[in-house]
C-alpha cells in the first residue's frame, strides 16, 4: 500500500472521528444542561456533511461527495426554517442542484481519465486472496485479484466508488460475490467464461447492470452477485466490454 493511499485512509478516519466527536459533544452538552438537542434541529446532518467534506479532501471532488454535502446542507436548512424562509427553499434546492451538476461537469472528466488510466495500467493493488474484501468509504479504490482459486468476495462502497478487477482470477466452482453500494458505485470485472446470476438483491433509487455476455454453457462456473444498492449502483462486466466502450 502506497504512502498516498495511507494518507487518504487516515484523512477519512480523521473526518469520521470529527463527526463522531461533534455528536458526542452535542449529547454531552445536553446532558449538562448547556443546551437541548431538540433546539438544535438537524444536528444529525453532521454525519453527512463532515464525511463528504473529508472525501473531497482525501479523494478529490466528484458528483457523490458534492451531492452529499449539498443534500446535508439542504436537510440542515430544512430543519431550521428560521435560517432560510420557507418560500425560498425551492430556490435554494434548485441552486443546490445546479451547483452539484456544475461541479460534476467540471471535475468528472479529469477524474474519470485518471481512474481509467490506473485500471488500464494495472497500478491498483494486486492480491491473491481467495475470499477478499474491498471497501471504499468516502473514497475510491481500484483493486485487482489474480488468485488461482477465487471462493467469493465482499465489496462495500459508501459515499465512494470501487473498481474490482477479477478478470484474471480463476473461478473453479460456484461462488457468491456480495456487493453493497450506498451513495456510491461498484464496478466488477469478471472472466469471460463464467455465468452470472444477479437476481438475489434489492435496490432503492439504484440498481445493478449485468453487462456480461450470455453464457448457456452449464459446465462453466456460476457467479452469484448478491447486491444491495441505495442511491447507488453495481455494474458487472468483462474487461473486453469495458475496452469496447472506451474505444480501445
Amino acid at each position: 500500500m502506497g504512502r498516498q493511499t495511507k494518507m487518504r485512509k487516515n484523512l477519512n478516519k480523521i473526518f469520521f472521528g470529527i463527526a463522531v466527536l461533534a455528536a458526542g459533544i452535542i449529547f454531552l452538552g445536553s446532558a449538562f444542561g448547556f443546551w437541548e438537542i431538540g433546539e438544535m434541529s438537524g444536528w444529525w446532518t453532521v454525519f453527512i456533511i463532515v464525511p463528504a467534506i473529508g472525501s473531497m479532501i482525501a479523494s478529490g471532488i466528484d458528483l457523490l461527495n458534492v451531492a452529499a454535502v449539498a443534500v446535508g446542507v439542504w436537510l440542515l436548512l430544512k430543519c431550521n426554517p428560521q435560517w432560510v424562509p420557507a418560500e425560498r427553499m425551492n430556490h435554494f434546492a434548485i441552486a443546490i442542484a445546479l451547483v452539484t451538476v456544475g461541479f460534476w461537469l467540471i471535475f468528472s472528466t479529469v477524474k474519470t481519465k485518471k481512474l481509467k488510466k490506473r485500471l488500464d495500467d494495472n497500478s491498483g493493488p494486486i492480491s491473491q486472496e481467495s475470499k477478499p474484501t474491498y471497501t471504499a468509504v468516502c473514497s475510491g479504490g481500484v483493486y485487482k485479484n489474480t488468485t488461482g482459486n477465487l471462493l467469493g468476495a465482499h465489496c462495500l462502497a459508501i459515499l465512494g466508488g470501487l473498481e474490482v478487477d477479477l478478470s484474471e482470477a480463476q473461478i473453479n466452482d460456484e461462488i457468491t460475490i456480495s456487493v453493497t453500494a450506498i451513495l456510491g458505485g461498484v464496478d466488477i470485472y469478471l472472466p469471460e467464461n463464467v455465468r452470472v446470476e444477479c437476481s438475489d438483491g434489492a435496490s432503492l433509487l439504484g440498481g445493478i447492470d449485468n453487462k456480461m455476455p450470455a453464457n448457456g454453457d452449464l459446465s462453466q462456473p456460476l457467479v452469484h452477485i448478491k447486491h444491495f444498492n441505495v442511491l447507488g449502483g453495481t455494474d458487472v462486466m468483462t474487461r473486453v466490454h469495458k475496452k469496447s466502450i472506451n474505444g480501445n
